[in-house]
């Protein structure tokens, strides 16, 4: 147990908004608040592509609503709300490009 005694002193200076390098800080901030934004809304990501559906093949939820999965498929870009709706199009694309003519 003598081998795993602990030094409180920190290796580096941080820990704190006040003991970090403010370039550090600045940085990280921009990284974090640029990446909570693609999480929160991943449909701005997707704002400016004309996607060949109105509405999600799998559940039926209108594209314009939210975005957050595509698919390049026979030279058509297809909007998804989810990753699962994906998939189930993908099972079966015909079925559900068939029902939609």
């Amino acid at each position: 147990m003598l081998d795993l005694e602990y030094d409180p002193k920190p290796l580096y200076n941080g820990g704190s908004v006040q003991n970090a390098d403010q370039d550090v800080l600045s940085t990280m901030r921009k990284m974090y608040d640029d990446g909570i934004e693609k999480l929160l809304h991943p449909e701005l990501g997707y704002k400016n592509i004309k996607f060949d559906n109105s509405k999600d093949f799998a559940c039926g939820m209108p594209i314009s609503d939210v975005v957050s999965d595509t698919l390049h498929y026979k030279e058509k870009v297809y909007g998804f709300c989810s990753k699962t709706c994906k998939d189930e199009f993908l099972k079966n694309p015909n079925r559900y490009l068939t029902k939609r003519n």
